[in-house]
């Protein structure tokens, strides 16, 4: 994407310069904008379904930080009924 300005290349009406730059970094703050909700969807999106892949349904995850990261919980629960212990779990953080 090119980000110059040239004023010579664009013929405003009123002649305003201002506005033109105004409008220029506005315009550049909304695509940059859509393009980190886009990211950010996406990797919204990867981590639910790595997780649900793995026996996590989204509805389960919501609430389950502090036993997750809890290293005496040996019998956390999937959604398909597995156990998952301490070091399998960190496991799975690496592949996220």
């Amino acid at each position: 994407m090119l980000l110059d300005f040239h004023s010579g290349e664009i013929k405003i009406s009123s002649g305003d310069e201002c506005c033109v730059n105004v409008s220029c970094v506005r315009l550049i703050g909304i695509a940059y904008g859509q393009i980190g909700m886009i990211q950010a969807c996406g990797g919204f999106f990867t981590y639910f379904v790595i997780m649900a892949e793995n026996g996590f349904v989204p509805r389960h995850l919501f609430g389950i930080r502090e036993r997750w990261d809890s290293k005496s919980v040996t019998d956390l629960m999937d959604s398909y009924g597995q156990e998952w212990v301490s070091a399998r779990r960190r496991l799975l953080f690496v592949l996220l």
